[in-house]
């Protein structure tokens, strides 16, 4: 829903880091496994009412499987 928008906002910042990340050898895989480790951390936050933690674990790992969707 606003992906659409927002990919257009952060493509560059993006990018960038995934070539980053290409440049050290970390493949889509690695990423993907750590971006869902980090949703994953959102979960025992969320259930000790620890919302902004959760917001930032769910950000993060937005970002980072974002990262290399590019």
């Amino acid at each position: 829903m606003l992906d659409s928008f927002s990919i257009k906002v952060i493509r560059w910042p993006l990018s960038q880091s995934a070539r980053v990340l290409n440049r050290f050898g970390i493949t889509a895989n690695q990423t993907t496994l750590f971006g869902f480790a980090l949703g994953c951390l959102a979960f025992p936050a969320l259930a000790f009412e620890h919302y902004s933690i959760a917001l930032v674990f769910i950000l993060l790992n937005r970002f980072v499987t974002a990262s290399m969707a590019l």
